[in-house]
C-alpha cells in the first residue's frame, strides 16, 4: 500500500490505519458536531500509533438506529444506501481537492464504510451562529 503524507511530513502506513480501523469502537470517538448529518455519523478519534496521526476525522454511514430514527419519510435501507453514497461521493470529492490547499488531507476509504480525514482544529461550520 501508498503511504500518505501527513501535515507534518510524517508517512502515515496504510495497512497501520486499515489495521486500527478493523478494531475501532466508533462509539469511542468524540462527535464532532451536534448536527445531523445525512452523510453519517462523524468522530474524532486520537490514535496514540506511531505512522498515524495524533488526530483523525473518522466519518461512517448513518447506523441502523439512526436510520430508523430519523424522519426523511424513506425506508431504513434507502437511508442507508443514500448515506453510503453520498460519503463515497465526498470521499471522490476529496481525491479532486486533494492539491488545494487548506483541504483536509484524505486517507483514504476503508472497509466500505469509513472516510478517514486529517482532523484540522477549530469550530464546525455547524456549529457558528449565522
Amino acid at each position: 500500500m501508498r503511504e500518505i503524507p501527513t501535515p507534518a511530513g510524517q508517512a502515515v502506513d496504510a495497512k497501520a490505519l486499515a489495521a486500527y480501523l478493523q478494531t475501532l469502537d466508533f462509539q469511542s470517538g468524540l462527535p464532532v458536531t451536534n448536527a445531523s448529518h445525512h452523510q453519517g455519523e462523524v468522530r474524532r478519534f486520537e490514535p496514540g500509533q506511531p505512522n498515524l496521526p495524533a488526530q483523525l476525522i473518522i466519518k461512517r454511514p448513518i447506523s441502523k438506529k439512526t436510520a430508523q430514527t430519523q424522519g426523511w419519510g424513506l425506508g431504513e435501507t434507502i437511508k442507508r444506501w443514500a448515506s453510503l453514497y453520498a460519503l463515497k461521493r465526498e470521499y471522490q470529492a476529496y481525491q479532486r481537492l486533494s492539491a488545494v490547499s487548506g483541504i483536509p488531507i484524505c486517507y483514504g476509504f476503508y472497509s466500505g464504510q469509513y472516510l478517514v480525514l486529517e482532523w484540522i482544529d477549530g469550530e464546525p461550520l455547524s456549529e457558528l451562529d449565522t
